[in-house]
């Protein structure tokens, strides 16, 4: 008798245990796809060559962003001024504040933001 009550709490013990740890590993993913990218704004000009590597990399991926001209755009020149910018292209993504083009720290911002993209540059 003391055997089988000893079995069955063993049985019970591990469907417990492991019921917990595929709950654990089926969380983060609903989370993840749950979570909603930040939007993307770019500060840019007509004329810049990292402004276009940027939009191209950006159709790239298939990322949605929004575009202000600084030169074009009274928007995109006020902006331009708060930001404190020296140079092209700014890119905003969230609360994260990129001045330039650089592409693993634009990798890393957009990661950090919810993107989903290959973490190593083309």
């Amino acid at each position: 008798m003391k055997k089988n009550v000893i079995v069955a709490l063993s049985i019970l013990l591990a469907s417990g245990l492991w019921l917990s740890s595929e709950r654990q590993h089926i969380a983060p993913t609903v989370a993840k796809q749950r979570a909603i990218p930040s939007p993307i704004i770019i500060y840019t000009t007509d004329w810049c060559n990292f402004c276009d590597s940027l939009r191209t990399t950006l159709r790239q991926y298939k990322i949605n962003y929004d575009e202000y001209d600084v030169e074009q755009s009274e928007k995109g020149r006020l902006d331009y001024e708060k930001l404190g910018a020296g140079g092209v292209p700014i890119i905003v993504i969230g609360k994260h504040t990129l001045y330039g083009y650089d592409g693993q720290e634009l990798t890393d911002a957009l990661i950090h933001n919810g993107y989903e993209i290959p973490t190593t540059w083309d």
